[in-house]
């Protein structure tokens, strides 16, 4: 800078620069954040100048690493420098894990993963946002088959990533909260799945369509419907099919197992007896019906003599 004038006046114009504190910050930054200080079409950064007061220039060191220099008086600029860091910290990229039912998460993947979509699509719309993602955590697949329940992952900047939780909670517990549970003996769940899977299959289809999702340690199957209508529909079909397959079990005490044993046995001998009866009257009256035609024989001379021999031995022998 080159001053011209008078000697006392340059003296004392230097002296009134020299008393200007006027200093320079750098902050290190990564590839994304140095585009989150610039903005779009540079937005930003031209509005953290007038802000604070100061210049702002950012040198591109490469993808993952920049630096912004600050330049201004030592008061403007050390609020600058607080201002980026705390941008910078808001905008960081932080997840949590939702806990929900298996039923939530194959009804969010469902027709192409239509469900998880529409509902990052809400949450971002709810925050004015464009920066919310949403997945399901992947789990190793026996873990999965194991667990009941599925991690819904959330991924926000800083700044919002507290209400998009709060947003994917509460979506999570309305839909459970519309869950109908039934339980049942966890033998049945065969029966309701059918034969490679035709009648969950068909299950899924009755009414506006559900969501089915069977708990093979507990005996329990959960339905998820739009309307409460499919979703008693669903129930009454299941309870058919364990109706149709049900073991029935009579308690009976100690007390009476003796009596149960001791009627049977009742039963059987009754039952032999009646047998023994009913061949000794056969036999009976077919020795009767032999002796009486013998007889009528003998008299009316239609046994030989070597049978009418044999016929008087035996009568001697009675």
């Amino acid at each position: 800078m080159k001053l011209r004038g008078k000697v006392e006046a340059i003296t004392a114009v230097k002296d009134d620069i020299a008393k200007i504190n006027v200093t320079m910050e750098t902050i290190e930054v990564s590839g994304r954040e140095a585009g989150l200080i610039i903005g779009k079409g540079g937005a930003t950064i031209k509005a953290l100048t007038e802000k604070y007061d100061v210049g702002l220039d950012v040198k591109d060191g490469n993808k993952d690493k920049a630096a912004i220099e600050i330049v201004g008086i030592s008061i403007n600029v050390a609020a600058a420098v607080k201002g980026i860091n705390e941008m910078i910290f808001q905008n960081q990229v932080v997840d949590t894990a939702v806990v929900c039912s298996k039923l939530f998460k194959f009804k969010c993947l469902g027709k192409a993963g239509a469900g998880i979509k529409e509902l990052q699509k809400d949450v971002n719309a709810a925050l004015d946002s464009n920066a919310v993602r949403i997945q399901f955590e992947g789990r190793d697949k026996e873990v999965e088959i194991e667990s009941s329940c599925a991690l819904l992952e959330i991924r926000t900047p800083r700044m919002i990533h507290t209400r998009a939780v709060e947003l994917v909670k509460m979506r999570v517990a309305e839909d459970e909260a519309k869950t109908l549970v039934i339980k049942f003996e966890s033998h049945m769940i065969p029966m309701i799945i059918g034969k490679g899977g035709e009648k969950i299959n068909e299950l899924k289809k009755l009414g506006k369509g559900a969501t089915i999702e069977l708990d093979r340690v507990i005996g329990e199957a959960s339905i998820l419907a739009t309307d409460e209508a499919t979703k008693l529909l669903v129930k009454g079909a299941i309870e058919e099919i364990i109706a149709q397959n049900q073991i029935l079990k009579i308690a009976v005490e100690n007390s009476m197992m003796g009596l149960v044993s001791f009627s049977d046995q009742k039963f059987i001998v009754h039952r032999y007896l009646n047998w023994l009866i009913h061949m000794f009257l056969l036999l009976l009256g077919v020795w009767f019906s032999w002796k009486r035609i013998s007889i009528d024989d003998w008299n009316e001379g239609r046994f030989s003599s070597a049978g009418r021999h044999r016929w008087s031995c035996f009568e001697r022998q009675r």
